[in-house]
């Protein structure tokens, strides 16, 4: 029985490594040839399509309110930096994840957040709205998911999966400058111990090498200006 089940581990494990090595290639290609055509078209997709599963269906931009002059050029840059700094802090394994706390404003830092997602990489796409408040939109792959297991209340269940979404927060200028608020978080509850993983063969290890992976080819593919703005 034993060795039966370290047989379908192994082969569970190989069979991730695999996966992982095709679907990070086949993410980075497509949302870098993506990316230009949707800003475009002047829509917003939710969901990407990944391994031929379709994850998410378009909806139309926000608009602006007229009673709000729109932002300048030079404070949409700012804020769009401010998102980018902090999904970039957000990703597994960033050398700059202590940052995350200080670009989180509306009540957001040190929040304990179920479920929350494993961020691979992301692009940035132009904020919209006027004000101080803007809408800021990027697009994120990201490589496992965490929730509570309501069976076993100190405890998590963790799934090792690839999904890409166009997600939005607010962007609010306050004293301090530009700070994002309500949208989604990302990282990991510890210890790993705690969270039991599907499928067979996933762990926190291997999605981590998912998203390095994912996040090597991001970093060559085009630039957020070259391939966002028009």
């Amino acid at each position: 029985m034993r060795l039966s089940r370290a047989v379908a581990l192994v082969a569970g494990t190989a069979c991730i490594a695999a996966v992982a090595t095709r679907v990070a290639t086949q993410v980075a290609a497509r949302v870098a040839a993506r990316v230009a055509a949707r800003t475009a078209a002047g829509g917003r997709v939710r969901s990407e399509t990944v391994d031929g599963r379709t994850l998410g269906t378009v909806s139309a931009l926000p608009t602006t309110p007229e009673s709000q002059a729109p932002a300048s050029d030079a404070d949409r840059r700012q804020a769009e930096s401010v998102l980018a700094a902090y999904l970039e802090a957000a990703r597994d394994g960033s050398p700059t994840a202590d940052a995350v706390d200080t670009l989180l404003g509306c009540g957001g830092r040190e929040a304990f957040v179920l479920p929350i997602a494993l961020l691979a990489a992301s692009r940035v796409l132009p904020a919209t709205g006027g004000g101080d408040t803007l809408v800021g939109r990027a697009i994120v792959v990201t490589v496992a998911e965490q929730r509570a297991d309501r069976r076993n209340p100190d405890r998590y269940l963790a799934r090792q999966r690839v999904q890409t979404d166009t997600l939005e927060w607010d962007l609010v200028r306050g004293d301090d400058g530009w700070q994002v608020c309500n949208g989604l978080q990302f990282g990991f509850h510890e210890p790993e111990t705690s969270s039991t993983w599907y499928p067979l063969g996933a762990s926190r290890r291997t999605a981590r090498a998912l998203a390095d992976s994912i996040h090597v080819r991001f970093d060559g593919a085009p630039s957020r200006d070259s391939a966002v703005r028009p």
